[in-house]
Order: C-alpha cells, then structure tokens, then sequence
C-alpha cells in the first residue's frame, strides 16, 4: 500500500483512489486471521433484492462482494453460485452494464457441476472490484461500495475472534488503515448529499481505532442498520 498524506486543500479523487488496495489486501482479516468457515455469519443470498436507493444498493453491493470473497476463501461452490447471483442482482439495479457483467458470469447452470470455472469466474469479478464505477464516473458509489466491502470483512473477520489475539491485531491494524485511505476518498466527493450518513460513521470507527474495547459491537450496530430490508 503506498503511503499518502492529507492535504485538505489539494485533495484528489483519483490520486487517492489509485492507492486504494484490490479485494484480496481488504480481506486479510479473512484469509490472515485463522478462521473458520461459518455460514451462519453470512447475509441472506435472496435479500438482495430488497435494497432500492442507490446509496444502500451501493454499500450492499460491496458487502455482498465480501461474503462472495469470504465463500470462494472456502471453495463452497454452491455458494459461490448464489453470491455471484446475488451481487449480479445488485449490479443491475445499479444500472451497471448486463453485458459488461455477464462477460465475468456466464450462464451460472452451464457452470454448475465445474468448480474451477465458478471459482475463475469469482476471482475475475472480485478483481474488477469498484471499476464498475469508476469506469462510469460514479464517484460516490465507488466510496458507498469500498465502504460496505471494507465493513463486511471486517466482520467477517472478527466474528467471534479473540480480538486481542496478536495475529487478529495485526490484522486490524492493517484493515484500518486501508479504512484511513476510504475516508480520504469519501472527504475528496463533493456530493455529499449521498454518503454523509455512512461517511460519518465510517470516520468515527477509524477515530476509535483498531483498539477500540467495543469494535465488535460498533460492527454489529453498523451492520444491522445497513442491511435491513428495504420494501
């Protein structure tokens, strides 16, 4: 990760976007710190369709890429399936090109009874990551998707860890300051009518820090309230 610095009055999307790390730095909370595998810490793959405002569907379609990044870690081919059709629904309510995607996701059931296909499929598509929008200029989803992949890691990361473990410490100390670099990137947006709710609660987690006696809770709270069903 490169280091940056903060000078608030030369402050730049696309400088501090380029030192923003690819999925696979994000997850180290997941692939570093010794876990094992949980289903009961994933989010539900048929809720995608509940979340309507683009700033929620933003920050889900970023979750939804940890918890694809969390099964594929464990090589659960079924699933990578149901993720990949999850994140594929997320996609399209954003407006994110079907053709564009549907050259990373062929048709799942042709797929179905070949892991390493799935499993080539799902590492395209993670690696792709938030160039879905900053393809298309959307700068303040790209900030709501980092956001919500960032925070699921986290918890997926966390989720009944020893948090003082030294292994578990590295790794969140890491996690946050990849969260420095997300924050930076949220005060670059102009628009803030968008994320000023998530920007502001991101900023008061990294302003506790990694050593925060109640992280795992401040987790939960955030979590719940972005993954409430929208009707």
């Amino acid at each position: 990760m490169s280091n940056i610095s903060y000078v608030k009055q030369e402050i730049n999307y696309d400088s501090i976007y380029e030192n923003i790390p690819g999925y696979s730095e994000i997850i180290k909370t997941i692939t570093e710190a010794d876990l094992q595998f949980n289903s009961a810490i994933l989010l539900p793959d048929d809720a995608a369709e509940f979340y309507i405002s683009s700033k929620n569907t933003a920050i889900a379609f970023g979750m939804y890429s940890a918890n694809l990044a969390y099964v594929r870690h464990f090589e659960r081919v079924q699933l990578c399936m149901d993720y990949l059709n999850s994140v594929r629904v997320l996609a399209g309510k954003l407006a994110i090109n079907p053709a564009e995607f549907n050259n990373l996701v062929p048709v799942f059931e042709s797929s179905l009874n070949d892991k390493e296909e799935i499993f080539a499929i799902t590492d395209s598509l993670l690696n792709y990551g938030s160039k879905w929008f900053s393809d298309a200029e959307l700068q303040g989803l790209t900030a709501l998707f980092l956001g919500g992949f960032w925070l699921e890691s986290l918890y997926m990361g966390t989720a009944d860890k020893n948090l003082e473990d030294i292994t578990v410490k590295q790794a969140l100390k890491s996690h946050f300051e990849i969260l420095n670099i997300i924050n930076l990137l949220f005060e670059s947006i102009e628009d803030d009518s968008v994320i000023s709710d998530f920007k502001s609660k991101l900023l008061i987690l990294e302003n506790k820090s990694y050593n925060n006696p109640e992280l795992q809770d401040d987790i939960l709270k955030l979590r719940k309230i972005l993954t409430i069903k929208e009707v």
